[in-house]
């Protein structure tokens, strides 16, 4: 008993499962009008099926998909893979058409192929052309609604019209296009083919990619992008990404402009960098999007003055003007200028720049007072930036009648400066000396002079202001800045004898002077009536009371001395002498 109901089960299991089983049709593959109207279909066979006898494969069409299909025809041959429906006038008349499989199996149901019709396949939409990471075209479009499509045609618009590329088998919505030229623009369209070859309509609104400019303006500092607008999407553009890859880095998002926006433009870029640069154009409601060219420059701008400051301002002995300055070595100067009392003397820029200038000028003139002193730069756009101001020391004295020498100066001003000191140097037979120390409120010092040291007749003095400056990072550095040198020579005296006997022992009329060995000297002798009886240059030279060779007879006579020093200053002394004999 338990075997007869274990064989019953195992019946109704096989009859439930066999109930469940579907005839396989063929698989119909395309469809093609021919020239005189006749329609051929072309299909696969369907898998081997054994469970009854084949009965043939059927046809059905109708030229209404709407309407019932009728049997066209029975294909009782099980391995013929091809139909023609004659005098089906598919010119102007559009089949549908579907087929089965007829066995001997009533338990099976029977499945039914994809309905085609005998049109070619339906075009498919382009929905961008780009230009890709790799330098190369990539197009892109959505699957073609027609089920025959096997693949599409890609084509490119030359200068003879649209020509077939290349064809892209498969469900693939993309296309690459290796190593075409994307300095121009480039135009493409596409058609779907089906497995018998037939090809469609082309899309009749070509896609073109856009190309991206990229000028350098040196002096705004700035890459100044211009791209052309993309066209034939169905949405308008809502928004342009600018994309960016400064010396290798990763390319990332640096800018989003309106959708009608054609032109930006870039800053905060170093002069050197390499900058390559994208933009992408997006389409509103889709996402679609397509990307320009690559351009990649070098980074060309004309580098402003971040800073320039004077570091210090000084005078030499022999009075010529010492400008040391920092500014930024980076910058792309033309020339520069030292403005004396705002007075120009431009100078060619060196090149390369460094970090801390200096100038040299012989012509400075150090003792008519004062000099503010400047630094302007130009770049090769004509900007000017000019530097922190500075005032040079001014010296000047006077010799006393007390044997002292009174020095006083100007302040020495420099921005971010402070004099905290001023040293006095004197410079005897050329070597400098220091003789006093005195607070930065102290403008003035008193010398006294040895009137017994000849050495001391002329003597130069300068001052030196003792600083800190501070620096742009905060660091403070000691600096110390001269005044002209200036001369004071001390007064010639003179100091005349009011007698003298040729004959005697003071036999020679001469004066005595101090100071004066360094001055020009003359000394003239006259009688009662003006004749001229004795004249000398030679201060060490006397008058013996004689004229041609004989003693002058005893009497008052009349004497002027000249002393004429260093600084053109004239001292004259006149006096009557007494010659005794």
């Amino acid at each position: 008993m338990q075997k007869i109901i274990t064989i019953f089960t195992i019946v109704l299991f096989s009859l439930s499962a066999m109930a469940q089983q579907t005839i396989e049709p063929p698989n119909l593959i395309c469809i093609t009008t021919l020239f005189d109207g006749n329609v051929t279909l072309e299909w696969e066979l369907p898998p081997a099926q054994t469970c009854g006898a084949f009965l043939g494969y059927r046809i059905y069409a109708t030229p209404n998909p709407t309407a019932p299909y009728f049997l066209l025809t029975t294909i009782t041959d099980q391995t013929q893979t091809t139909y023609t429906h004659v005098n089906a006038n598919g010119g102007v008349q559009t089949w549908y058409y579907y087929m089965t499989t007829d066995l001997q199996c009533p338990t099976f149901q029977v499945g039914q192929s994809v309905v085609l019709d005998n049109l070619t396949p339906e075009t498919p939409p382009i929905t961008s052309v780009s230009i890709n990471n790799n330098g190369n075209v990539e197009l892109n479009w959505v699957s073609s609604t027609s089920p025959e499509t096997a693949g599409y045609v890609i084509y490119q618009e030359t200068t003879s019209g649209f020509i077939a590329i290349d064809t892209v088998l498969g469900s693939m919505t993309s296309f690459e296009h290796i190593g075409v030229d994307i300095s121009i623009a480039q135009t493409y369209t596409i058609a779907a083919i089906d497995a018998c070859g037939n090809i469609g309509l082309l899309y009749d609104t070509p896609h073109e990619t856009i190309l991206l400019e990229v000028a350098i303006n040196r002096c705004n500092q700035t890459l100044d992008l211009t791209w052309g607008t993309y066209e034939h999407w169905d949405n308008p553009i809502t928004a342009h990404q600018i994309r960016a890859s400064v010396n290798g880095l990763p390319r990332s998002l640096v800018k989003t402009v309106n959708g009608q926006d054609f032109t930006v433009s870039l800053g905060d870029y170093k002069d050197g960098d390499i900058v390559c640069l994208t933009a992408q154009a997006v389409e509103l409601f889709t996402g679609n999007a397509s990307t320009t060219n690559q351009v990649c420059v070098a980074v060309d701008i004309v580098e402003p003055q971040d800073y320039i400051y004077l570091s210090n301002v000084s005078i030499t002995n022999d009075g010529d003007l010492e400008v040391f300055w920092n500014w930024d070595e980076d910058a792309d100067i033309q020339n520069f200028a030292i403005l004396q009392n705002d007075v120009p003397n431009t100078q060619t820029a060196p090149n390369p720049l460094q970090p801390l200038a200096y100038y040299f000028d012989t012509t400075f003139v150090a003792d008519t007072g004062s000099v503010i002193i400047q630094v302007s730069s130009t770049d090769s756009c004509d900007a000017i930036q000019i530097s922190t101001t500075a005032k040079t020391i001014f010296l000047e004295g006077n010799a006393s009648t007390d044997y002292q020498n009174l020095l006083r100066w100007s302040p020495f001003e420099m921005e971010f400066s402070e004099v905290f000191s001023y040293q006095i140097y004197r410079i005897v037979e050329d070597i400098p000396e220091l003789i006093g120390n005195v607070d930065a409120t102290v403008l003035s010092f008193s010398d006294n002079i040895n009137g017994y040291n000849e050495n001391e007749a002329d003597i130069q003095y300068y001052v030196v202001a003792q600083h800190y400056i501070e620096l742009p990072d905060g660091t403070m550095k000691a600096v110390f800045s001269q005044s002209n040198t200036i001369l004071i020579q001390q007064q010639s005296k003179i100091f005349m004898p009011n007698a003298f006997a040729p004959e005697g022992q003071n036999n020679e009329f001469r004066p005595v002077m101090v100071f004066a060995e360094n001055s020009t000297f003359q000394m003239l002798i006259y009688d009662r009536w003006g004749q001229l009886l004795f004249e000398t240059t030679d201060a060490g030279e006397g008058w013996n009371g004689r004229l041609d060779g004989k003693i002058l007879r005893q009497g008052v006579y009349t004497y002027v001395v000249r002393v004429t020093q260093l600084k053109g200053e004239v001292i004259e002394q006149k006096g009557t002498l007494v010659l005794i004999r």
